[in-house]
């Protein structure tokens, strides 16, 4: 009686079951996070397509802070907006509006990206506010208060005084501040007295140790400035998005403060009205022997929060002057855009 049940059954599977099982199968795979896609390869055979970003191994653990692929700009998908932004970089330099265009794109859901020339290193300038905030806000786990601890501001040289955009508010000598406000400071109004104070006073090794968790080179020579490229910068907007580094109090905290911030020239010129952007936006001015303007780098990289489909953009420019660059990053902007709007557009036709 059982041979004759399995006999059946049998029967069934072979002519209804195995359809489900192997879709079953394929969606699984499909679902599986990058590691478990080399990990795949690796016992199959394969290539590893991806590696994992950890932050260290403990006694017990060893905790991912994100995965990426080993290939880059081969998301066909992606292939049609690559070119784009290709095209849009050279007619900014035979206008004489840029010299050098690097962009990084990154959708924040699916996890594929394109890029150009998104390994070229700038001047971090400003960008570097975001790893100092996010040093902080980490230290919040073994000193909860150190948010509304008390720093006096004694003044001396303004070091906004040689910004070409100017924060709206500056700190004012003499004044008090919770360490939490000068990062509001520091961050929505790109100040560079409370970022020079924040920095002072963090504890040791405090904001190298974010550089080293995220593997992001830092330059500790006083001599020479931090350099980015768009692809490194990229790491601290994931780290806050997918929650791996801050924990979600923090994370939350430091995206809402970054959507706040006053610069709107860049990205959000780009997208339509009441868009989310959490984004910063750095600026250097290289100075010659004579005093002059030799040159001038604009950037502005942050999370574009199209509706169910964010997005991480970044864009560095240098050329000769500011108003040119930001109508470089605004083109730019508005053209990622454009592209995930029409991408969207047509998946929900379909």
């Amino acid at each position: 009686m059982t041979e004759i049940y399995v006999s059946v059954w049998w029967k069934r599977w072979l002519k209804k079951g195995w359809p489900y099982f192997l879709t079953f199968i394929v969606g699984l795979l499909i679902g599986l996070p990058l590691d478990g896609v080399a990990l795949f390869h690796q016992v199959f055979g394969g290539a590893p397509q991806g590696y994992a970003q950890r932050l260290g191994q403990t006694e017990f653990t060893n905790h991912l802070l994100f995965c990426d692929s080993t290939h880059g700009n081969e998301f066909k998908e992606l292939q049609t907006l690559q070119n784009i932004l290709k095209k849009k970089i050279q007619v900014s330099k035979d206008q004489h509006l840029a010299d050098s265009v690097s962009i990084y794109f990154r959708d924040l859901n699916s996890g594929h990206w394109t890029g150009v020339n998104e390994n070229d290193s700038y001047v971090a300038a400003s960008l570097i506010k975001v790893p100092i905030m996010i040093s902080y806000y980490k230290n919040t786990e073994s000193k909860p208060d150190i948010l509304s601890q008390l720093i006096k501001f004694e003044g001396g040289t303004d070091l906004n005084a040689t910004q070409n955009f100017k924060p709206a508010l500056s700190l004012r000598v003499g004044q008090i501040y919770s360490v939490g406000e000068l990062i509001d400071s520091m961050i929505r109004y790109s100040e560079n007295n409370a970022a020079e104070v924040l920095t002072r006073y963090a504890d040791s090794g405090l904001i190298e140790r974010t550089y080293h968790d995220l593997d992001i080179p830092i330059i500790d020579n006083a001599s020479q400035e931090q350099i980015f490229t768009p692809r490194d910068y990229s790491y601290f907007f994931r780290a806050l998005y997918n929650e791996t580094y801050l924990n979600h109090e923090m994370s939350e905290r430091a995206l809402r403060l970054l959507s706040q911030t006053e610069f709107k020239d860049g990205l959000v010129a780009g997208v339509p009205t009441g868009t989310v952007v959490a984004h910063k936006f750095g600026e250097r001015t290289f100075l010659g022997d004579d005093q002059k303007t030799h040159g001038v780098e604009l950037h502005d990289c942050g999370i574009v929060y199209y509706p169910n489909h964010p997005y991480f953009l970044c864009v560095m420019t240098r050329g000769s002057e500011f108003t040119p660059l930001t109508g470089a990053i605004q083109t730019i902007s508005k053209t990622v855009y454009d592209f995930v709007d029409q991408t969207s557009q047509a998946q929900k036709s379909n």
